[in-house]
C-alpha cells in the first residue's frame, strides 16, 4: 500500500523503495548500494511494476538465499472420464485443443491434448489401481495435476512439510516413482488436498513448453 511519504508498507514492515512514477522508470543497481543482487531478481520483478511492491524484507530474504529458484509450473491437468471421446471432442472444438497422442495403456486409455503450454489428459482407467482405490476407475472429474519442478529431491522435502505422501501404490501400479528411470510426463505421484492427486515431473510432458527428455 502506498502512504502519503511515498514509502510502500504492508506486513512485511516498510519498503525503502519510493512509489515509482506514472512511467515506472526502471531502478539500476546504482540507485542503492545495498542492492547488490538484484540482477539475479526475474526480470518480471527486477522490472515492471511488480518488483517495486515487494517489502523491503521480503527481497532481502530472496537474494539472501542466493537468488530465486523458478516456480514450480502446472503443466498438466488428468481428467478421469467415462467418454473420452465426448470429453476429448469438446475441448477440440470449443477450445481449439490439439490432439497430440492416443493413449491405449494397460493402466488407461484416452487422449493427450495440448494448448501449446499445457498438456491435457483425457483418460478412462482399466483398473482401480491405477486410478486409485480410494475412488476408482468408475470415477469422473480433475483426477490429478502435474508440475514441472527444478528438482524432484526439493520438492520431495516440501511435500513432506506439507504432509503430502508419495502415493506409492499408484507409482508401483504405473511403474514410476523414486529411483526409477525418467522418461517424461509423470515421474512421482503424492497425495493431494480434496483428493486430487499431484504429479510432480524435472521432463515435463508431451506437447508442453518447456518438455525437456
Amino acid at each position: 500500500m502506498a502512504h502519503t511519504d511515498g514509502t510502500i508498507r504492508d506486513a512485511f514492515g516498510e519498503a525503502a523503495y519510493p512509489v515509482p512514477d506514472e512511467h515506472y522508470a526502471i531502478h539500476t543497481l546504482s540507485s542503492r548500494p545495498q542492492d547488490e543482487g538484484f540482477d539475479r531478481l526475474p526480470i518480471p520483478w527486477r522490472f515492471g511494476r511488480l518488483w517495486r511492491t515487494l517489502p523491503l524484507q521480503a527481497i532481502e530474504t530472496l537474494l539472501g538465499q542466493g537468488g530465486i529458484a523458478a516456480m514450480p509450473k502446472i503443466k498438466h491437468i488428468a481428467l478421469s472420464t467415462q467418454d473420452v471421446e465426448k470429453t476429448a471432442k469438446f475441448y477440440i472444438d470449443v477450445f481449439g485443443m490439439k490432439e497430440i497422442a492416443r493413449i491405449d495403456s494397460p493402466g488407461a486409455r484416452g487422449y493427450y491434448l495440448s494448448d501449446g503450454d499445457i498438456n491435457l489428459a483425457i483418460l478412462n482407467f482399466k483398473n482401480d489401481a491405477v486410478a486409485g482405490v480410494e475412488r476408482g476407475k468408475g470415477w469422473s472429474g480433475i483426477h490429478h495435476i502435474g508440475f514441472q519442478v527444478e528438482s524432484l529431491e526439493a520438492i520431495a522435502e516440501r511435500l513432506a512439510t506439507a504432509g503430502s505422501a508419495p502415493r506409492d501404490d499408484v507409482n508401483a501400479a504405473l511403474g514410476v516413482g523414486h529411483g526409477m528411470e525418467r522418461h517424461g510426463n509423470v515421474e512421482v505421484k503424492y497425495s493431494g488436498p480434496d483428493g486430487v492427486m499431484v504429479d510432480v515431473s524435472e521432463t515435463g510432458w508431451v506437447g508442453t513448453s518447456g518438455f525437456n527428455v
